[in-house]
């Protein structure tokens, strides 16, 4: 059973539209959170709360954030 961080994570980098819609700003955490949900829910087998699913994504989405501002340097 994978965590929700691990799910969110594989969900997004599976996806190169979602991908490009964080990278431009557009993306509204808790609205991707709902749209991912039957995703997460099936990957990791179990129930979730959207707030858990958008809490991983902000997480994910600052260390991604993150890596690039370092490489930018």
């Amino acid at each position: 059973m994978l965590s929700v961080t691990k799910a969110v994570q594989d969900c997004i980098s599976q996806n190169l539209l979602l991908q490009e819609a964080i990278n431009l700003g557009i993306v509204s955490y808790n609205k991707l959170a709902e749209y991912i949900k039957p995703e997460i829910k099936e990957t990791i087998g179990a129930k979730t709360k959207i707030s858990s699913i958008a809490m991983a994504i902000r997480r994910h989405i600052e260390k991604i954030e993150a890596n690039q501002k370092k490489n930018s340097h």
